[in-house]
């Protein structure tokens, strides 16, 4: 009888629990944890565009404010000073934008590469994969028996192992690579927005200063040495 036999588990310490009630039960904790504030969603940390938007900004601030600074200084023409920080302004947007799509394209081959030979390893060697992935998770504190449950778990699933394997190894995603084409736009942007302002000033002071004309050296008359 259903009754009776729920009595006699309860008498000998045996607590069931339905997977509905466990479903209602982690909902129920969800709501309560999201009433209370709680989030789990993070921002992009895999530097797809912030490094090289930083990248782009400090290049174009220190490199093209110092060529500015440097003409400007020498005497040039406010003309020149114009002209070579609008070269400046679009020869190193582009470096930069092309340098960093190559750079990030050839770190994700990279990648790519090491990824295509976990992959033959797992094929190759599925039971010493597997016993490393045991490992790993006896690391992270699970006991023996449990961490070869769990790399047995998740061996069944090549694509599961591999991603795995591939976190732990190479401390990467696969999946969630930086995209090139996103790198090299966010450092064209910024190397060319944050390179214009850099570069606003010091032609703007240099077209409507008045041109100083020096003297020669023989003429001054502070040198001691001027003609008679």
């Amino acid at each position: 009888m259903p009754g009776e036999d729920g009595r006699r588990r309860y008498e000998q310490g045996v607590v069931q629990v339905k997977d509905e009630d466990i479903s209602k039960l982690s909902e129920a904790t969800g709501t309560a944890a999201l009433r209370a504030g709680w989030s789990h969603g993070h921002r992009d940390v895999s530097g797809g565009w912030l490094r090289p938007t930083v990248f782009g900004a400090v290049d174009g601030l220190v490199t093209n404010a110092s060529l500015i600074a440097g003409l400007g200084g020498g005497g040039v023409s406010a003309h020149t000073v114009v002209l070579t920080g609008v070269a400046a302004l679009v020869a190193g947007a582009f470096s930069m934008g092309t340098g960093e799509y190559v750079s990030v394209t050839n770190q994700n081959e990279l990648v790519h590469a090491e990824v295509n030979l976990e992959r033959k390893m797992l094929a190759k060697f599925p039971a010493a994969e597997q016993e490393e992935l045991a490992g790993y998770f006896r690391d992270y504190g699970a006991d023996p028996e449990t961490a070869t449950r769990m790399a047995r778990a998740v061996s069944q699933d090549p694509g599961t192992a591999l991603r795995v394997h591939t976190r732990e190894e190479l401390g990467v995603d696969p999946n969630e690579l930086p995209s090139p084409i996103l790198a090299g736009l966010a450092a064209w942007l910024s190397h060319r927005g944050w390179t214009a302002l850099a570069e606003t000033r010091p032609p703007l002071a240099a077209a409507v200063a008045p041109r100083r004309t020096g003297c020669p050296l023989g003429d001054n008359p502070s040198s001691g040495r001027g003609t008679a």
